[in-house]
């Protein structure tokens, strides 16, 4: 109910809404609030609300703050998402904004999404952002996803990904998955039940 009527403040008088929260006490409900503000104030000024995270104090707060603006605004615009986040300082937070920013990205624009995160530097969110992208991109361009999945390094991460592209590559294209996973790293059990699937 508070997150409703904060969000219907912030659509008639953001200015106001935005000095309340600010002036609740630190905790639970102040930390919902400000979600639904954000919520509502990405969709009208993207840059307005991200500034307003930004000089959130570190801590829950924060981060939840950042989880809500990552959520719409990726949505909205992804690439403008992405600069914001590969401006903040590394660590989980970032990681798990740009995975959050590729699974988005991924179902509007599964090629443009490929090609940033093939720009984002190795490391987990890296791995797990291909992983992401390459399950929809499998969808329009399996070949383009596996050379995705390829990039990634984490042998376990990289397993499951090639796996899910072969299942999915091989319902558009049998005989092309089929060569993919032959000549792959994949586990020789699941190579000799993949080379024995019929289309």
């Amino acid at each position: 109910l508070l997150a409703s009527m904060t969000s219907q403040w912030a659509n008639s008088d953001l200015a106001a809404a935005r000095a309340w929260a600010l002036n609740m006490p630190t905790g639970t409900t102040r930390t919902r609030v400000v979600q639904s503000l954000v919520s509502t104030w990405v969709n009208s000024d993207p840059q307005a609300a991200a500034a307003f995270v930004n000089q959130l104090p570190d801590g829950a707060e924060k981060t939840q703050g950042a989880n809500t603006l990552v959520a719409n605004w990726s949505r909205l615009d992804p690439q403008a998402a992405a600069k914001w986040v590969g401006q903040l300082s590394t660590g989980d937070t970032q990681d798990t904004l740009t995975i959050q920013i590729a699974g988005q990205w991924a179902n509007s624009d599964p090629g443009g999404a490929a090609k940033w995160v093939d720009s984002l530097p190795d490391g987990n969110a890296h791995d797990q952002s291909a992983q992401s992208v390459a399950q929809q991109l499998a969808e329009s361009d399996p070949a383009a996803a596996a050379k995705l999945v390829d990039t990634i390094q984490d042998n376990n991460i990289w397993q499951n990904a090639a796996q899910q592209v072969a299942n999915r590559w091989f319902k558009t294209d049998a005989d092309s998955a089929q060569k993919w996973v032959a000549q792959s790293q994949l586990p020789a059990q699941f190579k000799i039940n993949f080379a024995n699937q019929k289309p």
